[in-house]
Formats: structure tokens, sequence, C-alpha cells
């Protein structure tokens, strides 16, 4: 039951990674810092225009900030909530399966699983 449990705590992990779109709202953040780069590069603009660009950027990235904090948080809630209702039903005690998914090779398949996904979703 324990193999069963981190394996739908991990798969819970992974569609709440995928709905909660935290890769996508970090991809937004990596857009927006480059964008600002480029205009911090730009020999054509006055320094006043470039800390325009700039105080808008870091305004930006504040919100993007708490926003994949957030979403983070949550992500991370879904599987959490579904081993305390496993416990909770006497299924399976969280103790012991955190202790399973805590291990090297638990946390290197899983990190498989998650990069493969990624490529399947995409």
């Amino acid at each position: 039951m324990i193999l069963v449990s981190a394996v739908v705590t991990v798969a819970l992990f992974i569609v709440a990674f995928r709905v909660m779109k935290v890769a996508s709202t970090a991809a937004n953040a990596v857009a927006t810092t480059r964008q600002a780069t480029l205009v911090l590069t730009d020999g054509a603009l006055g320094d006043d225009a470039k800390e325009r660009a700039v105080r808008q950027a870091s305004k930006r990235l504040m919100v993007l900030f708490f926003d994949i904090t957030l979403r983070s948080a949550l992500v991370l809630a879904v599987p959490a909530l579904a081993l305390f209702l496993f416990d909770a039903l006497g299924l399976i005690s969280i103790e012991v399966v955190m202790a399973f998914l805590l291990r090297w090779e638990v946390i290197a398949i899983s990190a498989v699983a998650m990069i493969g996904a990624a490529v399947v979703w995409r």
C-alpha cells in the first residue's frame, strides 16, 4: 500500500503542477527578465526610458513571484491532502509514506516521471 500511496502522491503532484501552470508562469518571469535585459542594453534608449522599463519589469516580476509561490503552495497541498486523507482513513501511515518518498531513488524516479510528463504534455 505504501508504493500505491507514493505513486498516487507523485501522480497528483505532476497533475497539479500541470493544471496550476507553474512552468508557464515561471517562463513568463524568464521572458520578463530577458525583455528588461534587452531594454537595458539598447543604446538607442535614454536613461529615463530604460529606468521606466526596468521599473515596469520589476513590478511584473514581483507579481509573478507571488503568483509562482501561491501556485507552488497549492501544487504541494494537493498530494499532501491526499496523504492526510489516506492516513485519516487508516489506509497508510503518513510517516512511512513520507520516509519512502524522501529516499533518493524515489526522488530520482519522480524527477524522471515529472520530466517525462512535461515532454508528453507539450
